[in-house]
């Protein structure tokens, strides 16, 4: 009699079990794709504040800014169409070397200047340019995310 029960028993704690360690197992995944974006978000925007923000800041008002705002920037070169790596590449090519000839931001210019030649890392580059591809950055919810970044600047 026993017998009898013992194979459906298996079969309904199989059944409950491996589904359920399969889930943990997706949701321990999920949590470290989580965790590894939330990292090299942080990442990209410490780079942003220290390389890009002193002139392209997103705080500064019209009268005090020095270059056109980040979002701006990205508005300029960003399209639904354009690849990552097409993104990171145009952008690479004027940053490394600006060139009115190169240039596609003519109000900029007008207003702000040629941007000055500088001397970057070309991984942290690819980095800061990478997440303003992915980041709407004139959106409310990377200001949100931006506010969060400079809270926790100040708490150090």
């Amino acid at each position: 009699m026993i017998k009898n029960y013992f194979l459906p028993l298996l079969t309904f704690f199989l059944f409950v079990t491996i589904p359920a360690c399969i889930s943990q197992k997706q949701q321990r995944k999920r949590a470290e794709q989580v965790r590894l974006k939330e990292e090299q978000d942080t990442q990209a925007l410490t780079l942003l504040h220290a390389t890009c923000f002193p002139c392209h800041n997103p705080d500064m008002g019209t009268g005090k800014r020095l270059a056109p705002p980040m979002y701006k920037v990205r508005e300029h070169y960003y399209d639904e169409k354009i690849k990552k790596e097409n993104f990171i590449t145009k952008i690479t090519t004027f940053v490394t070397n600006p060139d009115k000839e190169k240039a596609i931001m003519y109000g900029a210019i007008r207003n702000f200047g040629l941007m000055p030649k500088n001397v970057f890392n070309t991984e942290e580059l690819k980095i800061i340019i990478g997440y303003i591809y992915d980041n709407d950055l004139s959106s409310d919810k990377w200001k949100t995310r931006w506010e969060k970044f400079k809270k926790a600047l100040l708490e150090g």
